[in-house]
């Protein structure tokens, strides 16, 4: 009997020991451990009408810069970016602990269950998608018509204005005006007037990569005349006088495609210029990056935003070297993420999209 007492005593004992997991022993529970921000005890998300799959990332992803790894890590199927209501998604962690979606069709998806993979990110940019907002898209066309680069060797433009065609001291919007040109225009075209360009200084090679200006004003051809073309003022920024310079204005086509692109090596730029020649910028700010056409980086690139880690210093070991140097430089760390928008020769504008800290000169920009 002795012995039936002890047995029970002992499973009893089994019975209320809990089983230890390894999160728990080291201090550190699932939910602190897991990439996502919310715990959906296997419930999936249903896609509704204006979802995109940026959006739907950022909403249960921990980490707002681990996103694009989540795509780029499965691999399977082709054109998954096409998401539609009714859609379910399921937040899953493999063996490795990295995040991934795995999606099933609702009746307008065909039923069909498959992970989603690279495509994901590339998306069409269209006016219910809110990968880009309509404030961002006005932003951009608002900076478009307020600045743009040309070429380092062509630091004067198409030409400059002569001088108004009625004697006028001030010239404001509504004001016609003589123009020398290099360009051959028609009426009806627009063109930008700018004073002062800024040489754009590639931070390393000191390479000259373009000059930006700012714009004073906008014309419009109205006639062609012996003398030259005679435009009309139709904005002014600031004052516009005579022999300020003219160029064409950047004509941006917003039907891009975001992107993630798989770029080898690695692409990086580094930020040259801020928008309105501020020390600092924050959200949907423009700022000019050391990239162009030759890096290969199409409109729409979605670019990883990177900080150099600072150089700390061991007062302690001033001068020593044991195992480690007196002076350590930190590992760089990704402070946001940003639009290629408009991409130039060798500058380039991007938008500011999700930043962590305020973006600086020497800043770099990399598609990884």
């Amino acid at each position: 009997m002795y012995k039936v007492v002890v047995c029970s005593l002992i499973l009893a004992l089994l019975a209320a020991t809990p089983v230890v997991n390894p999160c728990l022993a080291n201090g550190t529970s699932q939910q602190e451990s897991s990439p996502f921000k919310v715990n959906t005890n296997g419930q999936p998300y249903q896609v509704v009408s204006g979802d995109t799959l940026w959006g739907i990332s950022g909403r249960f992803l921990k980490d707002p810069w681990l996103w694009p790894e989540v795509w780029r890590n499965n691999q399977h199927i082709a054109n998954p970016h096409l998401i539609y209501p009714g859609d379910l998604i399921y937040l899953n962690v493999d063996t490795q602990g990295r995040p991934s979606f795995t999606i099933k069709r609702g009746e307008s998806g065909k039923g069909q269950q498959v992970t989603l993979v690279p495509e994901v990110v590339v998306s069409p940019v269209q006016p219910n998608d809110n990968a880009l907002t309509a404030t961002q898209r006005d932003d951009i066309n608002l900076y478009l018509r307020r600045n743009s680069i040309i070429a380092a060797n062509n630091m004067t433009g198409v030409g400059h204005i002569v001088a108004p065609t009625k004697n006028h001291l001030a010239l404001g919007e509504g004001e016609t005006i003589l123009l020398s040109l290099n360009d051959r225009v028609f009426p009806g075209e627009i063109l930008a007037v700018y004073r002062n360009g800024k040489p754009l200084i590639h931070p390393t090679t000191q390479e000259m990569l373009g000059v930006m200006v700012e714009h004073v004003g906008m014309v419009r051809i109205e006639q062609i005349t012996p003398q030259g073309p005679v435009a009309r003022i139709i904005e002014t920024y600031t004052e516009i006088e005579a022999m300020d310079r003219i160029t064409w204005p950047i004509n941006l086509d917003m039907n891009f495609q975001i992107s993630y692109p798989q770029i080898e090596p690695e692409v990086r730029g580094a930020i040259v210029a801020l928008q309105d020649q501020l020390s600092e910028v924050g959200n949907n700010q423009v700022v000019t990056v050391a990239l162009g056409r030759e890096n290969r980086l199409p409109q729409g690139s979605i670019l990883t935003i990177y900080r150099a880690g600072r150089a700390i210093e061991d007062p302690a070991r001033k001068g020593s070297w044991d195992l480690y140097p007196p002076t350590s430089t930190m590992p760089e760390e990704k402070i946001g993420t940003a639009l290629l928008f408009y991409v130039g020769d060798k500058a380039s504008f991007a938008l500011l999209m999700r930043i962590s800290e305020s973006i600086k000169r020497g800043d770099v920009l990399a598609n990884r």
